[in-house]
């Protein structure tokens, strides 16, 4: 797992519990997610050879890839603050893809951001990231759906 706020660099692998999965950030700058047993890969964020460096579980519960320079390669464009319109995260999509636009929110008050953001990889073989506003939790991005 990956907490918010942890950042992670190329050759670092995230197991699942059963170790049958890992999502891997990779030293030629792609992020894949691989089924160890069949070699299968479901998901990967095709950013081989874009120099990302290193991979950020923001605190707003966004996964994002940077350059050294700082520039962004890629990201989930996901944040709970974005996704949750109260601090009601029923109002949350149960998945939301990494092409899928952020509706237009408005601001949120502080007591409606986000804590507890983490990154994982299940069992079944996703990617998940979720996130807590206002004590719900809710899965805001799930790859692959």
């Amino acid at each position: 797992m990956v907490e918010s706020g942890t950042t992670i660099v190329p050759i670092t692998k995230i197991y699942s519990l059963n170790n049958r999965f890992a999502f891997s950030f990779q030293g030629d700058g792609n992020a894949c997610l691989y089924n160890i047993l069949t070699g299968a890969v479901p998901f990967c964020t095709i950013t081989s050879g874009r120099r990302g460096v290193t991979m950020t579980m923001q605190t707003d519960c966004n996964l994002v890839m940077y350059t050294a320079g700082g520039g962004t390669v890629w990201s989930s464009g996901t944040t709970v603050s974005v996704w949750a319109r109260s601090t009601d995260l029923s109002l949350a999509p149960a998945v939301a893809s990494h092409t899928d636009p952020p509706p237009s929110l408005p601001s949120l008050p502080p007591q409606n951001k986000a804590t507890g953001c983490s990154l994982r990889v299940t069992d079944d073989g996703k990617v998940q990231i979720s996130g807590t506003v206002g004590g719900a939790t809710a899965i805001v991005w799930s790859v692959p759906t």
